[in-house]
């Protein structure tokens, strides 16, 4: 019963170890994002079709991480809203200025 145990105890530390990783990968790639979306917040107010396409794929790919992230319980709920608000109100704040 002890070796039961102990292989259960070696499982769980891999377990965490991996899911450590995954988690890791889910806030780099969030991070990436936000300071991309961040940085082309001057071509938002600029007229380009193109420039505006991609800015919104920037975007539907962030809200769309951030969900995923929720589902499978990397971030809470109330703090994906959070992070979904902050960027809208910065666009907003970016589009009121042109």
């Amino acid at each position: 019963m002890n070796k039961n145990k102990k292989y259960k105890a070696q499982k769980i530390v891999l377990q965490n170890i991996r899911n450590k990783c995954i988690n890791i990968r889910y806030y780099l790639a969030l991070k990436q994002i936000f300071k991309r979306i961040c940085s082309a917040k001057f071509s938002f107010t600029e007229i380009g079709a193109e420039i505006n396409k991609n800015n919104k794929q920037l975007l539907n790919s962030y809200y769309s991480l951030i969900d995923k992230s929720v589902k499978k319980r990397i971030l809470h709920k109330n703090k994906a809203n959070k992070q979904k608000s902050k960027i809208s109100q910065l666009i907003n704040k970016i589009n009121k200025t042109k």
